[in-house]
């Protein structure tokens, strides 16, 4: 079962260093390369998400925020399934995992600076939104599980 841990923390640590390579190089692409890859994204995923939310609510700008939300979505689960890999269920542990989640989206925007980009603070908040949703959903997934494996085994005791 050991092995098992290890290699999922090895997995996960990949996975992890594989989505800040894909934030931070996004990051340091120029505005006009940047602005071009996202909009030719926006183009192939528009039709599906007006199918969705309407036609005309998701505009090319609103998207480009989804897009950052989204990204630190993903960090957020890979982060957080990390640390309860590594440490258990330990609220404690949410202190460090949300200033890592607020670092990496300080560092993300910074990095623009580099690309001659401008840097955002509501860009930084998005960062965080997305990364702290998933934490929590993560954390309460998690705390679920672990509830309804503690329930199963006293019922099963019961029976026996």
């Amino acid at each position: 079962m050991k092995l098992i841990r290890n290699i999922s923390i090895v997995v996960v640590s990949v996975a992890i260093a594989l989505t800040l390579w894909f934030i931070f190089s996004n990051s340091l692409t120029p505005s006009a390369k940047s602005l071009e890859t996202s909009e030719g994204i926006y183009e192939q995923v528009k039709d599906p998400i007006e199918a969705v939310v309407g036609e005309g609510k998701v505009t090319h700008s609103v998207f480009r925020k989804m897009a950052h939300f989204f990204e630190f979505f993903v960090l957020g689960i890979e982060v957080a399934l990390l640390f309860t890999l590594i440490f258990g269920l330990k609220l404690n542990n949410l202190i460090w995992i949300f200033i890592s989640g607020i670092s990496v989206g300080i560092i993300d925007e910074s990095l623009q600076n580099i690309s001659k980009r401008t840097a955002s603070v509501t860009d930084v908040f998005i960062d965080v939104a997305g990364f702290a949703l998933a934490v929590v959903i993560s954390y309460g997934i998690y705390a679920l599980f672990k509830f309804l494996k503690k329930k199963i085994k006293s019922n099963k005791e019961r029976i026996d």
